[in-house]
C-alpha cells in the first residue's frame, strides 16, 4: 500500500538525479570518462567536495582512492519530453546524451548542445512501451538493458534507447520474490537480483533482506547463479488492518546493496565499510577489497531532522501511525559509507556519496 510518500521496500527505489531550476533541466551525468581522475591519499578521500564523486581503482589485494567531479548536462525544455524521475543518464561516443525518464517511461536522446534529437517508448504494455523503467542499465556494446518492475520484463535497447527485443526471465526457484537489482555486464549477459524475502513478522530490530543473483544471457538463458548476497535494511512493524496489519518500512538511514560490473566479474558492496566484494560472473567465489574507511556517526541532530521532514510530509490523517514509525524505528548507529557505487569503461569503481536527504519513508504492506 502506498500513500503519497511510501512505496515498496523490497522492489528497491531509484536515486533522483535530475534538479530544475528556473528554465533549465541539469542532469548530474555518472559519464565518467568525462573527467580525467585525480589520485588523493587516504586523509582527503572521505572529504571529497558534495559535487564530486569518491573513487576506487581494483589492485592486487587493495583499493586506490581517486576523485573527480561529476560532469553536468543542460538540456532545452521540449514538450516532448518533460523530465521527472530520471532513472539514468548515458553519455554516448559521437557526444550525444540519453537520459531514461521514469516521469515519460520513455528514452530521451540529445545532442551534445542540449537540444532533444529524438524520443523512443512510451506508457503502456507493448513492445517499446514500459509501465516502470525500475533499472535501467549498460549492456556490451553500448545497448541498454531495462527491467520493467509494472510489466516484469527484461528489455534490450540500442544505445539511443530505440526498442530492439524483450527476454524472458524465469527465476530459478518459485520461492524468490520481486526483482530488487539488475546489472548488465561487458559480455552481454545479464545479472537479475531475486529477493529471497517474502514475509516476516514484527520486530523492534531491523532485518536485512537478501537477494539471489542470477545470470541470464542476451535472449535470456539462465546461465548461473552467484548466490544470496545482501540486499538491504528494513523494519518490520504493526500497522493497521487498513494498511495491510504489517508494514516493511525501509530502515532509517539504512543500506542498500550495489552492484557494478567488471570484466568476468561483479562488485557487490554492502555500504557497511570502504570495502568491495568481487564474485566471478560464471559463479566462482572471489575476493574482498577494502579501503579501511570508517562510516561516520549518526547523531541526535540527524534523527531529529529526519523526523521533522518525514512529520512535515505526512497527511494528518496518518500523523498518529507516523509517530510510532519514528518512536520505534531501530535507527543505526553510523551512516551508509556511501550511496552506491558504479563502474567505468576503464574498471574503475565509483562510490556516490551517501545523502540521506534523499532517502524517503517507503514500506510494503500485506
Amino acid at each position: 500500500m502506498r500513500d503519497g510518500r511510501t512505496a515498496p521496500g523490497p522492489s528497491g527505489r531509484a536515486h533522483r538525479l535530475l534538479t530544475t531550476p528556473p528554465r533549465l533541466l541539469v542532469l548530474a551525468l555518472l559519464a565518467l570518462f568525462a573527467t580525467a581522475p585525480t589520485r588523493v591519499s587516504h586523509a582527503q578521500a572521505p572529504t571529497a567536495a558534495p559535487d564530486a564523486t569518491l573513487a576506487i581503482r581494483s589492485t592486487a589485494d587493495s583499493l586506490v582512492w581517486l576523485t573527480a567531479r561529476t560532469p553536468e548536462f543542460t538540456a532545452a525544455e521540449d514538450a516532448r519530453c518533460v523530465l521527472n524521475g530520471v532513472r539514468a543518464v548515458f553519455s554516448l561516443a559521437d557526444g550525444r546524451v540519453v537520459a531514461a525518464n521514469g516521469g515519460g517511461q520513455q528514452f530521451c536522446t540529445f545532442s551534445a548542445t542540449g537540444q532533444l534529437v529524438e524520443v523512443y517508448g512510451r506508457r503502456g504494455s507493448g513492445p517499446g512501451e514500459y509501465r516502470s523503467l525500475q533499472f535501467v542499465g549498460r549492456l556490451g556494446g553500448d545497448s541498454i538493458v531495462v527491467y520493467d518492475g509494472g510489466l516484469r520484463r527484461l528489455s534490450i535497447a540500442s544505445p539511443s534507447g530505440e526498442f530492439v527485443r524483450s527476454l524472458p526471465i524465469v527465476p530459478p526457484s518459485d520461492t524468490l520474490g520481486s526483482v530488487v537489482s539488475m546489472l548488465g555486464l561487458p559480455d552481454r549477459t545479464v545479472i537479475v537480483g531475486f529477493s529471497d524475502f517474502s514475509s516476516g513478522a514484527p520486530s523492534p530490530e531491523a532485518k536485512s533482506f537478501t537477494q539471489t543473483l542470477v545470470r541470464y544471457s542476451a535472449t535470456g538463458e539462465r546461465l548461473n547463479t552467484l548466490g544470496s548476497h545482501f540486499a538491504s535494511e528494513h523494519f518490520i512493524q504493526t500497522v493497521p488492518l487498513e494498511m495491510g496489519g504489517v508494514a516493511y518500512w525501509e530502515r532509517a538511514f539504512g543500506r542498500r546493496g550495489s552492484l557494478a560490473a567488471g570484466p568476468g566479474v561483479v562488485y557487490l558492496a554492502d555500504a557497511s565499510d570502504m570495502s568491495i566484494r568481487v564474485l566471478f560472473a560464471d559463479g566462482r567465489g572471489g575476493q574482498l577489497l577494502s579501503a579501511g574507511e570508517a562510516s561516520a556517526p549518526v547523531t541526535a541532530r540527524e534523527i531529529d531532522a529526519y523526523g521533522a521532514r518525514s512529520r512535515s510530509q505526512t497527511e494528518p490523517n496518518r500523523l498518529a501511525i507516523e509517530e510510532r514509525r519514528l518512536k520505534e524505528m531501530p535507527f543505526p548507529g553510523a551512516f551508509p559509507s556511501y550511496g552506491g557505487v558504479v563502474s567505468s569503461t576503464t574498471n574503475e569503481l565509483w562510490f556516490k556519496p551517501y545523502s540521506w536527504n534523499s532517502d524517503l519513508a517507503r514500506t510494503n504492506t500485506t
